[in-house]
């Protein structure tokens, strides 16, 4: 039973996703401050050439604008061995960004489960192209969507030819997508619902819908 509620965890985590805004707090601080800093990497088993990876990419990321900005944190064991600023706070004004600016952050729980998930992987705990059917016996029966009727969001669909895997789960591939007139027909909750629902029965209801696309065919992120 275990098992399968996490699988449950991981499907509304990388699928549905969260939105958080950071702050930080008293309690923060005390937990920033155990961490010993200016360590240098290879005394916690980290390459320094990988890490000036980091800055490369990140460097040429923001320089071709693909994003404004970027803050990264990694530690091991309690050091911390690469905490840096990329980029602006402010484009217009070259104003560059902190470390400890606040940003609002969403999709971490994506992250999140990915970690958890492929630690289990590497425990051989589970196949990437294992069925979610093995662990959500309701995608079984899975639908891909033909055409919705604009009129009164009346959809077509068929039986799916392909089987939806972790894999497809966790590269956004299932199908599965934001802002569908067939979700906001069958009332899926939303982001920070507060609706009396349980992650077990938003799962259930996505299952009996269908996706968008063949499982594997497109990405849609999701």
């Amino acid at each position: 039973m275990k098992a399968k509620r996490f699988v449950y965890l991981l499907f509304i985590g990388l699928s549905l996703g969260s939105s958080i805004t950071a702050k930080e707090t008293n309690d923060d601080k005390a937990k920033y401050s155990s961490f010993v800093y200016n360590v240098k990497p290879e005394e916690v088993g980290i390459s320094s050439e990988r890490l000036a990876r980091i800055d490369t990419f990140l460097t040429n990321y923001i320089r071709d604008g693909y994003a404004p900005n970027a803050v990264t944190f990694i530690a091991r064991h309690g050091k911390v061995v690469h905490f840096k600023a990329y980029g602006w706070r402010n484009i217009e004004n070259l104003v560059p960004v902190k470390t400890n600016d606040i940003f609002r952050i969403a999709s971490q729980s994506k992250a999140i489960v990915t970690v958890a998930l492929m630690t289990l992987y590497e425990e051989g705990k589970f196949l990437l192209d294992d069925p979610i059917a093995n662990y959500i016996p309701e995608f079984k029966n899975l639908q891909v969507l033909d055409s919705i009727s604009k009129r009164d969001t009346s959809f077509y669909a068929h039986p799916a030819k392909k089987t939806m895997t972790i894999r497809h789960l966790l590269t956004h591939t299932a199908g599965i997508t934001y802002n569908s007139p067939i979700y906001d027909k069958a009332k899926m909750p939303y982001l920070n619902s507060l609706d009396p629902i349980t992650i077990k029965d938003v799962v259930k209801k996505i299952a009996s819908l269908p996706v968008k696309n063949e499982p594997g065919d497109a990405y849609n992120y999701g």
